[in-house]
């Protein structure tokens, strides 16, 4: 059992909103919080990645993060409805995975080892034989997991809201059982058929201690993602931690919020080190 009071602080980028963010003030504003980890992750349909020259020269981000002392904890692998493990067309999930593998490569050259990786698109999704697409998607999964592993990484797979793949425990407990080097990005405000905290107890029943990686931190009214703060939502946050102590969770407690359409102006880091406070403090 680990102790949430040795947790580390982090923040993906996303709470920069867009490559173009990625500078030395965007990540100034970290430190000036006092937060030295982020998750890396920019939107792939925008081009922010060519913004950014990572498919190529992924040491400039690296370098731009350095001066400032932040660490980059985790990358997330790009996503998009048709940047996929689980679309119908074959073609597209091969150029889909090659796409995932080429931005792998370019995060673990900076020394970014937990990669993020979704089972599926994450937004709407039916399926005519869902457990076909269910095994597709675990044999991706294997080929990237084995991927990332061959040069020095893990992946960590994220938990998906309700039509999407991993987004009951059960789905999930079958990948890790299936892929036995495989860990979890937990996210919090995905968990739409069960509580967040029902779904770890699931993990932790299914004998899943210590395969949790990666979190991401955010809140939400219990049926449609909003990546608002803690607190500002209907997550039970003690029950949560808890969870995550008893899964012996030991990696960086990554905020993933930017602004919920519900929110005139964007968070920032400093509204991230306030609330983190609050929580591990019992607060919220």
């Amino acid at each position: 059992m680990t102790d949430r009071h040795n947790w580390k602080l982090g923040a993906s980028t996303c709470i920069l909103r867009g490559a173009d963010n990625h500078t030395d003030e965007g990540f100034a504003s970290y430190k000036d919080a006092g937060i030295k980890y982020a998750e890396f992750t920019v939107p792939v349909w925008d081009g922010s990645f060519e913004k950014l020259d990572f498919y190529d020269n992924p040491e400039k981000l690296f370098e731009t993060a350095k001066r400032h002392d932040v660490e980059f904890a985790t990358f997330h692998a790009p996503f998009s409805r048709d940047v996929s493990l689980s679309h119908p067309d074959e073609n597209v999930r091969v150029e889909a995975i090659k796409l995932i593998k080429k931005t792998i490569a370019s995060a673990i050259k900076i020394g970014i080892k937990t990669i993020v990786l979704h089972p599926s698109a994450g937004w709407s999704e039916t399926y005519s034989d869902r457990e076909a697409y269910i095994r597709q998607s675990i044999e991706h999964v294997r080929d990237i997991n084995d991927y990332c592993q061959s040069l020095g990484g893990v992946i960590a797979l994220e938990n998906m809201t309700e039509d999407a793949m991993c987004g009951c425990s059960s789905e999930m407990i079958r990948f890790l059982e299936e892929i036995p080097t495989l860990a979890v990005c937990f996210d919090a405000n995905h968990c739409t058929v069960a509580r967040s905290e029902e779904y770890l107890a699931d993990l932790f029943n299914a004998g899943m201690k210590g395969r949790i990686k990666a979190v991401h931190i955010s809140d939400y009214d219990l049926d449609i993602e909003a990546h608002r703060l803690p607190g500002d939502g209907k997550n039970n946050w003690n029950k949560i931690l808890s969870m995550l102590e008893k899964l012996e969770f030991d990696g960086v407690f990554m905020y993933e919020v930017s602004k919920p359409n519900d929110r005139e102006n964007a968070y920032t880091p400093q509204d991230v080190k306030h609330n983190f406070s609050l929580l591990m403090n019992g607060k919220i």
